[in-house]
């Protein structure tokens, strides 16, 4: 209380003055931030400090907090990690569907689960395999799995897929727009969820990868379709019993 003037101190520790009209005092002259992101925690530390001015203390430690910016943050995906449907353009709103694939640290998968609600159960269920199959390296589980394991040993991380797309959440017959994270190598559902954006858009601005003009997006598909093009070219080339070379290819545009 050091800090505060003659006057200041004079009505803050009169005794006319109600909690209520005490805990104003205090939030006006040290600007106390009441951002709907910050009020119950700085709330609470105002109430602390009328407690401690009613018991006669004259030396108080709190804290308060600051909302210094309440915004979206934006970052690159790297393009080969996200995947839509074949025919989506480059705004993902016009997607199907979005998967967006990344590794995370098992410290931080776990963190989700106390404050974002992931499946602790299933989080526990992926330490206890890992566990299990790296003590013994002859147990019987799905090379995904093992994929999983030993990337988890290696690195600390795990593979999760966000999947943004449409699927009945609530049971209700209607399929709505929703989040579903998941650890695929685990087989894991780790949490499913209604999109919780106001705007009910995804949480991406654009997709760029393999663009050949202003709509149409070639998907990582692509190597596959045109390996099937020319399986069929060489069915066809021999069915006729002519050379595959031979056979007149119908060009792709990639």
């Amino acid at each position: 209380m050091d800090e505060l003037s003659i006057e200041e101190a004079l009505a803050i520790f009169n005794p006319a003055l109600s909690d209520e009209e005490l805990e104003q005092a205090i939030i006006k002259k040290y600007d106390v931030d009441m951002h709907d992101l910050v009020r119950k925690d700085n709330v609470e530390s105002v109430k602390k400090i009328v407690s401690a001015i009613n018991s006669g203390e004259q030396k108080i430690d709190v804290s308060f907090q600051d909302v210094i910016c309440n915004y979206p943050d934006i970052s690159l995906c790297e393009p080969e990690r996200v995947y839509v449907n074949s025919d989506a353009g480059f705004d993902p709103q016009s997607a199907s569907f979005l998967i967006h694939e990344f590794l995370l640290p098992i410290e931080m998968v776990k963190l989700n689960g106390e404050v974002k609600g992931w499946d602790l159960g299933e989080i526990s269920d992926i330490e206890n395999t890992a566990l299990i199959a790296s003590k013994d390296k002859n147990i019987d589980i799905q090379k995904d799995t093992r994929e999983g394991v030993e990337v988890l040993n290696e690195t600390g991380k795990i593979t999760i897929w966000e999947y943004y797309g449409y699927f009945d959440i609530n049971g209700d017959g209607e399929n709505e727009k929703c989040i579903i994270t998941t650890a695929p190598d685990f087989d894991k559902v780790l949490r499913k969820i209604s999109l919780p954006f106001y705007s009910g858009k995804y949480p991406f601005v654009k997709l760029f990868y393999e663009l050949c003009d202003d709509r149409w997006f070639s998907h990582r598909g692509i190597p596959e379709i045109l390996e099937e093009h020319r399986k069929r070219n060489r069915y066809t080339a021999l069915s006729e019993d002519r050379p595959a070379d031979h056979k007149k290819r119908s060009p792709i545009c990639p």
